[in-house]
């Protein structure tokens, strides 16, 4: 419980660093682990079995593709990264309403809710206020860390 009420306080400071547009948080080496990550990934992905080998080539290719936009980095780079993550937050969220809505499962009421805040997250990341994309990566770091503090 600790470790999560840390991760959420981090998460906070990264989050409100972002909101005022003069970003503290190092970028580049965030992208440069990134990058090895995906390579890293793309390197052992042949070793998989069927649909594990699948994931880890889109996982490695993801991540190379977003380290590169980052590293790369300006209005575009930020733009293009910003589309991504809202489209990415849009269809989980969407999916996750869905299933709810049919399977009915235990607790499914959370689910919907759940889902409409990744919705939520995702019309945060395709509308540019307050800094014009220059914090999107910023702003996945602190909703990784205010995901993982839940689990």
């Amino acid at each position: 419980m600790t470790l999560g009420v840390l991760s959420v306080a981090l998460g906070v400071v990264i989050f409100s660093n972002a909101l005022d547009g003069v970003l503290y948080f190092p970028i580049t080496p965030f992208a440069a682990l990134m990058l090895f990550e995906g390579l890293a990934t793309l390197a052992v992905a042949w070793t998989g079995m069927g649909g594990q080998r699948m994931l880890r080539y889109v996982k490695g290719t993801t991540f190379c593709l977003s380290a590169l936009l980052v590293l790369i980095g300006g209005e575009h780079g930020n733009f293009a990264l910003s589309m991504i993550f809202g489209t990415l937050f849009l269809v989980d969220g969407a999916l996750q309403i869905v299933t709810a809505k049919v399977v009915r499962y235990w607790r499914w009421k959370i689910a919907v809710a759940g889902g409409a805040l990744e919705i939520a997250i995702a019309v945060f990341f395709y509308q540019p206020y307050p800094d014009y994309y220059a914090g999107t990566v910023t702003y996945c770091v602190a909703f990784g860390l205010f995901s993982a503090a839940g689990t």
